[in-house]
């Protein structure tokens, strides 16, 4: 959290599962978990000042791109992860970095 702007930043759920799911795809399965691990922290970052959260989405960007995932399942969990969060200003970072050659 940056106390002077109040701004946090937090992975999203597929990024928490993505050492997971580099050695194995089923752990997938585990998305709706990671989904509730992220929003306690948003919860968390919330009640600690925060008044931007940026989800930082880079395995969700190379699951929409390399594997063709349904973009309806990335939205879900995003939205799932600032459910019953009021009052902050929510952001999402696609990064595609981890793409390039």
């Amino acid at each position: 959290l940056d106390a002077q702007h109040a701004v946090a930043t937090c992975p999203g759920p597929m990024s928490v599962l993505s050492p997971l799911l580099r050695s194995d795809p089923s752990a997938m399965s585990a998305v709706q978990d990671a989904t509730g691990i992220v929003q306690r922290e948003v919860r968390a970052l919330v009640k600690e000042g925060a008044r931007e959260i940026q989800l930082d989405l880079p395995s969700e960007s190379a699951a929409l791109q390399l594997f063709d995932l349904d973009p309806i399942v990335v939205a879900g969990a995003v939205e799932n992860c600032f459910r019953g969060v009021r009052n902050v200003e929510r952001t999402v970072h696609f990064c595609f970095r981890m793409l390039h050659e």
